[in-house]
């Protein structure tokens, strides 16, 4: 579950990162020619995805400390994305084979 989360969170902050006028490295190669498209579109789809993070951290661990968590969350997603993006290292492959094999671990651990 807390994995499922954390994909929301980094989805609902790399999608409107990637319409940012101050990202002069522009969009990874996996979204280069749909980004100047649908900014807008990013936008509202990112900030859904940070609402469904915390709703859905809220339920699993309470209203306070799931907004606690939730804004760590962010802080620390918001840094990988920005230091990993200009290096052009997320791709869609690698975050799947990621997400996946820590949900897999998550499962099989808990």
């Amino acid at each position: 579950m807390l994995t499922i989360i954390i994909a929301f969170f980094f989805l609902g902050f790399f999608l409107p990162y990637l319409t940012s006028k101050r990202n002069k490295y522009g969009p990874p190669l996996f979204l280069e020619k749909l980004t100047p498209k649908i900014n807008l579109g990013l936008n509202v789809i990112g900030i859904f995805f940070l609402v469904i993070g915390f709703t859905l951290l809220g339920i699993y661990k309470g209203v306070g400390t799931g907004l606690f968590w939730g804004f760590i969350l962010l802080t620390t997603v918001g840094s990988i994305v920005i230091l990993i993006s200009p290096l052009k290292m997320i791709d869609y492959k690698s975050l799947v084979a990621i997400f996946a094999g820590f949900l897999i671990l998550e499962l099989t651990l808990s």
